[in-house]
């Protein structure tokens, strides 16, 4: 198999920085080695088969280092054994890279949750811990995924002492792929990414986008964007700084090369389309058709097999480089006669115009998105062109007659690496002052009314929980059947000297209970917990209120603690709540629960807790209800509270039916936007997919389509997928395809793909007439 790119050696012969970046170092008076900055990603060379994320942060990785940075970057990807690595090995990738003088490490899981990694939730929430215990100046995130959602979620409210700055680079967010790619919101995790990813941007300390196109895509679909938001081009490392010894002057090309994931976001429907069109018009007898880029899935069906069919209709030739990484994929596009085209319907910025922007690679892209932003203004007009197949087939054309010339960057990479270094330094001095300059002193202190009742079992619990508590301005609202409340007398003797009102209430629900209690409170906030089951931490009411003086929020939430020595963990629902995810709190309590902090103003002007509802949905039912009427919702991610006993009452069935149904009467009279994400596996798109690729394979003989769907079922990048590919080759008789595909994937292959074709007489049809192609139906 290919190896890993050899990265290090080629950091070497980058240029050292330029002398604006090292200017504003010294001006900063800022040690570069006493500034530690750190990657958290998924995505970095070595690690992880090709990616622009993965190509960008190693570039700027090593452009820090050369500038004398300290640099960690940490994998957010492991289990109870250690990093989990898509590619490479991990011990010897640290310490090759710790030679060049970069940091590898990774992100740990913790003991309660050894498949963190496996869920957004708990990967964002190790990572925090990581933060924590590093000491950092500079974090660096990647927008999608949302790794860094509890980490900048604890500094926004508060909850971590002596945080970073923080930095979201804006590659790419979910919402983005899903929308560019026609991805169906398969279950309530993308919608829960989704959720997660916006908040990451709105509470960053810098936003940073590699284009306006991106920027601008955010706040028309109403992201909340901080005011520190910039535009910087990804710096993108190639290797050399030598450009194409064929790049002064026309060049004719005997090959197209698709150049990028074979995917509809990268536009493979569009080239196949164009590629239709240019035969009628320009002989493709000795054109070589090249698909640069790991394969994925189109309606069910492996990419390449969708791309094999496409092929049969072309007079040209076939080639398929699946496994090639970075290095390798720019040695052979820099090879004479070779024309790339990356026809995405949109891209951010993409790496691989930039890689031919510096190689001096002729290339076709689509002007949409952020390409344009790339390319210098005056060549925009030859290599760019609509999404439409029509107007790439024209542009084709024209190139395969009269040639083309490369094209030039709109800023050089030494520009762009100039503004990065400047940025971190900027960002690691920020954060060094502010760790030097005084505390900010504690905000007021209002006095929070904590609303109890009295009838509950674990009374004393609650009254040792509460009594305990740091903040000094409380008073406690008793709600009982009658006047004459017996309380506890060590609890009424002890130090802690705090008001207790006893309010009368005829038995009735808890959520007229509560609502009883904040009618006679005379705090400023409220303060509601479950007296069954909660035993607050110390300092609980004393970080929500901080939290809520930092943010301005009317309502606060919490994390709760996992339960020592429980036999099963509770579920991550419960554990990691998100905050205000309207659409994902339609099936799951998202919000929080437990320990609520509501200001006595929005809770006077809302309808309050529902009198009608079980107790096991009374705080879901309320918070959804308040974020949905406009309260803003915030969450500390600190576990302030545990769990002590057992809020589940019915175990039937019918009891699960009865609750769910009246959360959704609390959504009954909003708008589908609300939901629309969440109603999508609704629409089945997995079966409607199958039944697509059904129909393809119509016109495919029963055995080879049967071995199509096991193809398609198999991680499309994985080992086993290349050999059963290379097996339906052999069906299809496509030999030469077959042969040398597995001559440039894994020769270990190749023996047996030669047995298939002898099996099958391939070599007979070799140049023999092409079986009838595929025809896919159209996507819906």
């Amino acid at each position: 198999m290919i190896g890993a790119p050899d990265t290090p050696r080629t950091i070497k012969s980058w240029s050292t920085v330029s002398a604006f970046a090292g200017e504003f170092l010294n001006d900063a008076e800022l040690t570069r080695e006493t500034c530690r900055v750190c990657f958290i990603t998924k995505e970095f060379h070595g690690l992880f088969r090709n990616g622009g994320i993965g190509t960008a942060n190693t570039s700027l990785a090593f452009a820090l280092v050369e500038a004398g940075f300290d640099v960690t970057v940490a994998l957010a990807d492991a289990n109870d054994s250690g990093p989990r690595s898509k590619v490479g090995n991990f011990a010897e990738l640290k310490d090759r890279y710790g030679e060049e003088g970069l940091t590898l490490d990774y992100v740990p899981v913790g003991d309660a949750i050894p498949t963190a990694f496996d869920d957004p939730r708990s990967a964002s929430y190790s990572v925090l811990l990581y933060l924590q215990r590093g000491n950092f100046d500079v974090v660096l995130f990647n927008d999608n995924g949302a790794l860094g959602y509890y980490s900048l979620l604890a500094k926004h409210t508060g909850a971590f002492e002596s945080a970073p700055t923080m930095c979201v680079v804006a590659h790419g967010p979910f919402d983005w792929v899903h929308e560019l790619n026609l991805l169906e919101y398969y279950n309530r995790r993308p919608v829960m990414t989704g959720f997660m990813e916006r908040q990451c941007a709105r509470m960053a300390d810098i936003l940073v986008s590699p284009s306006h196109y991106m920027v601008e895509w955010m706040r028309d679909r109403g992201w909340q964007l901080p005011a520190d938001t910039r535009v910087i081009q990804n710096l993108v490392g190639v290797g050399t700084s030598e450009p194409n010894n064929s790049s002064s002057g026309r060049q004719h090309f005997k090959e197209i090369v698709f150049f990028g994931r074979l995917e509809v976001r990268k536009g493979i429907e569009l080239f196949c389309d164009a590629i239709d069109l240019l035969q009628r018009t320009t002989s493709l007898d000795g054109i070589m058709i090249t698909c640069l880029g790991k394969f994925t899935q189109l309606a069910g069906i492996h990419s390449g097999v969708y791309m094999s069919e496409r092929a049969r209709a072309w007079q040209a030739s076939l080639r398929l480089r699946s496994q090639y990484d970075q290095c390798e994929a720019l040695a052979y596009l820099r090879q004479t006669g070779s024309l790339a085209v990356v026809p995405s319907p949109a891209e951010n910025s993409p790496c691989v115009v930039s890689e031919c922007l510096q190689l001096g690679i002729p290339f076709l892209a689509t002007a949409t998105g952020g390409t344009a932003e790339l390319v210098a203004p005056e060549d925009r007009a030859a290599c760019l062109f609509p999404p439409d197949a029509a107007a790439l087939a024209r542009r084709l054309h024209t190139v395969m007659i009269d040639g083309h010339n490369p094209a030039r960057p709109a800023v050089r990479q030494d520009s762009v690496r100039s503004e990065w270094l400047a940025l971190i330094a900027e960002s690691g001095k920020s954060r060094q002052q502010e760790n030097l300059q005084n505390p900010v002193p504690p905000p007021g202190r209002p006095l929070v009314s904590v609303c109890l009742a009295a009838s509950s079992k674990a009374i004393r619990q609650t009254l040792t929980s509460v009594m305990r508590q740091t903040y000094p301005q409380l008073e406690i609202l008793l709600l009982s059947s009658t006047n004459d409340v017996n309380l506890p007398t060590d609890l009424l003797l002890s130090d802690r000297e705090l008001p207790i009102r006893v309010v009368a209430q005829a038995t009735c629900s808890r959520g007229n209970a509560r609502n009883e209690a904040a009618r006679h409170a005379a705090g400023a906030y409220l303060f509601f917990m479950d007296e069954n089951s909660v035993s607050l931490r110390p300092d609980c009411v004393e970080r929500l209120v901080d939290a809520a003086a930092r943010t301005g929020a009317d309502i606060l939430t919490c994390l709760q603690a996992a339960t020592p020595g429980a036999k099963e963990p509770a579920p991550l629902a419960e554990l990691f709540p998100i905050g205000s995810c309207s659409a994902l709190g339609i099936l799951e309590n998202c919000f929080g629960s437990g320990a609520i902090l509501v200001r006595a103003d929005t809770f006077q002007a809302g309808h309050g807790f529902a009198g009608d509802c079980d107790d096991e949905i009374l705080d879901w039912q309320y918070l959804a209800s308040a974020t949905l009427s406009g309260s803003n919702l915030e969450l500390v991610p600190l576990p302030l509270f545990e769990r002590c006993g057992d809020i589940v009452s019915n175990l039937d069935g019918w009891h699960l039916v009865a609750n769910h149904r009246r959360i959704l009467r609390t959504y009954e009279r909003e708008a589908i936007p609300t939901v629309q994400h969440i109603l999508e596996p609704l629409l089945e798109i997995p079966r409607r997919s199958r039944e697509l690729a059904g129909r393809a394979l119509i016109g495919i003989d029963q055995v080879t389509a049967d071995k199509v769907r096991r193809l398609s079922m198999l991680d499309a990048a994985s080992a086993d997928a290349n050999r059963a590919f290379c097996e339906y080759l052999c069906e299809r008789h496509m030999v030469n395809t077959a042969i040398d595909f597995a001559f440039h994937t894994d020769f270990s292959y190749l023996p047996e793909t030669i047995a298939n074709a002898a099996r099958k007489n391939a070599t007979a049809t070799i140049t023999g007439p092409k079986m009838a192609p595929t025809r896919f139906p159209p996507r819906t």
